[in-house]
């Protein structure tokens, strides 16, 4: 959805064991959903794609909470529209 300052964006994420060694075998793909609203810097997951259940993804919260999932949102909107969502860098 483009509709500034709402985005919703969908990627696939893969998952590679032990890429840090040089290992290249995917054990699994997943399709993940994010929510944006630029004006007032909050991002959403959606916790399930069906039904919309979006969960904010705090850019302080610990590892437990963002993983994966704050950097693959954060660089979905980068390479989408050429700017950092959160401005962590």
């Amino acid at each position: 959805m483009y509709r500034p300052p709402q985005y919703i964006i969908a990627i696939n994420i893969y998952t590679v064991p032990e890429s840090e060694e040089g290992k290249t075998e995917v054990s699994r793909v997943w399709t993940a959903r994010f929510y944006y609203n630029y004006d007032i810097r909050k991002m959403y997951i959606d916790r399930n794609p069906n039904y919309g259940n979006w969960r904010y993804i705090d850019p302080k919260g610990c590892w437990a909470d963002t993983g994966i999932i704050m950097p693959a949102g954060e660089k979905a909107f980068e390479l989408a529209y050429g700017i950092e969502f959160y401005h962590l860098h």
